[in-house]
């Protein structure tokens, strides 16, 4: 044998007899994500001329060779059934059929698995075929199809939504998510895709720590950041805030500190915007702000003198919620024209997030 063929026959040879140091021969390397399911073999195994079926049968080991799981006829793909085998070898006066099998587990944590297939057959002569077979898998989380942009912290009044579809798992109805307070599931669903609209408008939410999970075959998803390569799993906890309260008005706002009370400011209560208060929540997101509506539960105002104001009513201004007065002509009457009164106001409200607000306000009102 010249050596040119020598060393390709002993190269041939180490490739098609690859032991590890577990002490047995791989026969075929697969590269798979978790929680999907893979075929081993990916291509079916044949056995020819079998009369029999002794038993087919498959476990899990670890990186080490240990068992750590043994597969069930639920996992397994054999045609014909092992009784089809006897029953067609009858049919045919003793000849053998092809019987073709795989097993098809899933894993649910990343790292390198071996499956053992074990044969149990016998042939046309009538002599047992036992053997074992054995396949590399290693097991990789899956990659985002896109990057998944959730804040720790929302504002009341947000529309966030976002999608933590992976690109191996392309099967949409098996993604689904569970949204909850830390007591019981909020809102649970379908898909890879979730909006939590509905969830940052419903004033219960606020001030409470929503945890978001998502599943892939009802087992909660792990993937690779694309910016670090870190296993991250798939769950996020947002805290739900109001934002801060503003309030807009032709009054000066009344201070502690007396001296802040000292300059004077003229309004005039005929017109209609001095006798208007605008109420709402602001707050400053990455992409702009948020506006939010607030309501007046258990509304109240009073003033100084106390028969300034006559009446109080609702409305709406744009989006803003008004509080509005009403003078009582009686007091202005009082007042002869060119003459200014010095006016304080108390607006006093509950929100739908519970915040109790006291507004006060001065003004010199001139006739």
């Amino acid at each position: 044998m010249t050596k040119p063929l020598l060393k390709a026959t002993i190269f041939i040879f180490l490739l098609t007899n690859v032991v590890f140091s577990q002490g047995f021969k791989v026969d075929d390397t697969l590269n798979v994500v978790t929680l999907q399911k893979v075929r081993v073999p990916d291509i079916p195994l044949v056995l020819s001329a079998i009369t029999k079926v002794n038993s087919l049968s498959a476990e899990i080991l670890n990186s080490a060779g240990s068992s750590i799981l043994k597969l069930t006829e639920k996992q397994q793909f054999q045609k014909p059934a092992s009784a089809e085998v006897a029953a067609k070898v009858a049919q045919q006066q003793g000849r053998g059929v092809t019987v073709q099998t795989y097993f098809e587990p899933m894993f649910e944590e990343p790292g390198v698995y071996y499956l053992k297939l074990a044969i149990n057959v016998t042939g046309e002569a009538g002599k047992a075929l036992v053997a074992d077979k054995y396949y590399m898998i290693n097991v990789n989380l899956p990659t985002l199809a896109a990057p998944v942009a959730v804040r720790n912290n929302y504002f009341f009044g947000e529309s966030p939504a976002f999608s933590f579809a992976v690109r191996e798992f392309t099967d949409q109805d098996k993604y689904s998510y569970k949204i909850s307070d830390g007591v019981s599931t909020i809102k649970d669903g379908a898909g890879s895709f979730v909006n939590l609209t509905d969830l940052c408008n419903d004033p219960q939410n606020v001030g409470k720590v929503i945890k978001i999970e998502g599943f892939y075959n009802n087992e909660l998803m792990s993937y690779t950041d694309p910016q670090t390569g870190n296993p991250v799993k798939a769950s996020w906890d947002i805290a739900i805030q109001k934002p801060g309260l503003g309030d807009f008005s032709g009054w000066a706002t009344l201070s502690e500190k007396d001296s802040e009370n000292e300059a004077v400011w003229y309004i005039s209560v005929e017109n209609q915007a001095s006798r208007q208060f605008l109420f709402g929540y602001f707050g400053m997101t990455p992409s702009g702000f948020v506006f939010a509506a607030p309501k007046f539960n258990q509304l109240r105002v009073t003033s100084e003198p106390d028969n300034f104001v006559q009446s109080v009513s609702q409305s709406k201004k744009g989006q803003f919620p008004v509080v509005e007065i009403a003078v009582n002509p009686a007091f202005l009457e009082a007042m002869q024209i060119g003459t200014d009164q010095d006016v304080r106001l108390t607006i006093q409200f509950t929100t739908q997030f519970g915040e109790k607000v006291i507004k006060k306000y001065r003004a010199n009102v001139i006739r």
